[in-house]
């Protein structure tokens, strides 16, 4: 049943029917009857016409400071797992200079205590969930510097180190002196250098990886062939100078001793006794020369091969001799099936 009314309607409450009797072509009743079902829809939602229109007018919250990174690509967000993924495969590696003032801006940052805040805020912000202690009694040009990273995920607490302790070398000239590692937090002392010298603690302790990653990124094809010919070979190749290649194809005896100075970048004959040993261990097993070279004490050297043929067993003997000479150390042998021992004199 339709009862008509008579209503009075000003000009401001038409202009706010006018997208509702443009819909209803210019129905008046119509586009009343239409207000008049979203004011009960209203009302069935919320307890008043004031709750339900406070409701309308709510502004959308604004976005936080990371949200606004998120949104222009200068971030992203990635799963915690995602993250330890790879923080694994990157353990070992340092962080391009670019990258690093994208998190850390040198121009931002003139104080120990002001990049203390501003990892803090960042470890919060990131969901890193680690806290950054720094301490320093000179806050402007520190001589030395102790770092504590403690709580959250062993290898995000190294990843937020590695961003301060290259952010230490480069804008502040301090290098790693020294890390501590406990359970749930690690300290890292540093201590400033020479202005030019090498920042040898950094590289030992969180750039470890960087000279080998680089260079497989350099030769790709060779480095991939090479590991799949040591594992099919179950690691039983040779790997040697090529002058001692072709001494040993021409029956001649390996007398060369520049692998090793070129590796230790000193003159064999400079080399501390004990150094030099382990060097020789070191690389005598990585190249597979032999099996293992063992000291149970500093005048016995036994060296462990698999080698069959008495002759080679032999050479290789007077090898070990000549370059433990070259060392100034003198040394009687004898040798059996697979072991070779080394006596001072």
């Amino acid at each position: 049943m339709i009862i008509r009314k008579n209503i009075a309607i000003d000009e401001k409450h038409l202009k706010y029917l006018e997208p509702l009797l443009s819909k209803n072509n210019y129905n008046l009743s119509a586009a009343v009857r239409e207000a008049i079902e979203f004011t009960n829809l209203a009302l069935d939602n919320f307890n008043t016409l004031k709750e339900a229109k406070d409701q309308l007018i709510i502004k959308p919250s604004e976005l936080s400071p990371l949200e606004e990174t998120i949104r222009s690509n200068k971030n992203v967000v990635v799963s915690h797992p995602t993250l330890l993924w790879f923080l694994k495969y990157t353990k070992g590696l340092l962080i391009d200079n670019e990258v690093l003032e994208e998190t850390l801006d040198p121009l931002n940052i003139t104080t120990v205590s002001e990049l203390d805040t501003i990892m803090n805020n960042i470890c919060q912000e990131f969901g890193w969930q680690v806290k950054v202690s720094i301490f320093s009694m000179d806050n402007l040009n520190p001589e030395s510097v102790t770092l504590m990273v403690s709580e959250g995920n062993e290898m995000v607490r190294e990843f937020v180190a590695l961003h301060l302790a290259q952010f230490f070398a480069i804008n502040m000239n301090l290098d790693v002196e020294m890390v501590h590692k406990r359970a749930t937090s690690m300290r890292i002392d540093f201590r400033k250098i020479e202005k030019g010298g090498k920042f040898i603690g950094l590289e030992t302790n969180f750039g470890y990886n960087q000279s080998i990653v680089d260079e497989v990124f350099r030769k790709p094809t060779f480095w991939k062939n090479m590991i799949n010919i040591h594992m099919i070979t179950n690691y039983k190749i040779v790997s040697m100078c090529r002058t001692n290649f072709e001494s040993a194809l021409a029956g001649k005896p390996i007398q060369d001793i520049s692998i090793i100075e070129s590796f230790i970048k000193k003159h064999v004959p400079d080399i501390p006794y004990t150094e030099f040993i382990e060097t020789i261990r070191m690389l005598h097993e990585s190249m597979g020369i032999v099996k293992k070279v063992e000291f149970p004490d500093k005048d016995t050297i036994k060296v462990y091969h698999d080698y069959k043929d008495e002759e080679a067993i032999h050479l290789l003997t007077n090898f070990y001799k000549f370059i433990l000479e070259a060392n100034g150390q003198h040394f009687n042998t004898k040798y059996s099936t697979s072991l070779i021992i080394l006596e001072r004199v």
